[in-house]
């Protein structure tokens, strides 16, 4: 196993064993992980995650069970299955709706840092927090953000298509509902 591979492993171990992330648990252990470092960052279709080996080092522990949960958590929602569309209308605001609503999620799930912190590219404006994507892509439609400002960041993964299998779309929704 690589050293990227064996840091996720811990990380979802961790995560796995932490109460704020109980309800994601099951999602985390179904994610397929792999390196790919063609990836800029990390990247998810929902059920399988990619990353790139010079990211991960550069994180801690607690940025990479960010990155981990967050990649998680785009399953849990289900947004690259539900935001494909808006994705076509609107490449540049839908990855940072989505992120926001992840982000604030988990920002929510472990308010003190006990477990996770966000590493700096993230996307975090809690005046998102308990919005759903559809209302913060209507506020990032009609109030873009900065390209270079303050806390807009590039975002720490990249957004692909869910293109899933009946099977894997199965397992997702399975792993969503039982948390195995």
């Amino acid at each position: 196993m690589s050293k990227t591979l064996a840091r996720v492993t811990q990380a979802n171990i961790t995560l796995a064993q932490a109460d704020p992330f109980c309800m994601l648990s099951g999602i985390v252990a179904a994610l397929q992980h792999a390196i790919d470092n063609n990836m800029p960052t990390a990247g998810t279709d929902g059920v399988h995650v990619w990353w790139n080996d010079e990211f991960v080092e550069k994180l801690d522990a607690k940025e990479l069970a960010f990155v981990v949960a967050h990649e998680a958590g785009h399953s849990f929602f289900m947004h690259n299955q539900t935001t494909k569309r808006m994705r076509e209308m609107y490449p540049e605001l839908v990855p940072i709706a989505v992120d926001q609503v992840v982000n604030n999620f988990l920002v929510d799930c472990d308010p003190d840092g006990l477990y996770i912190t966000m590493p700096p590219d993230g996307h975090l404006d809690r005046k998102y927090q308990g919005q759903d994507v559809y209302q913060v892509l209507k506020d990032l439609i009609q109030n873009p953000p900065p390209k270079n400002g303050s806390g807009s960041g590039k975002g720490l993964d990249e957004h692909l298509d869910g293109d899933l299998t009946a099977e894997e779309l199965q397992d997702l929704a399975i792993a969503i509902v039982t948390g195995k």
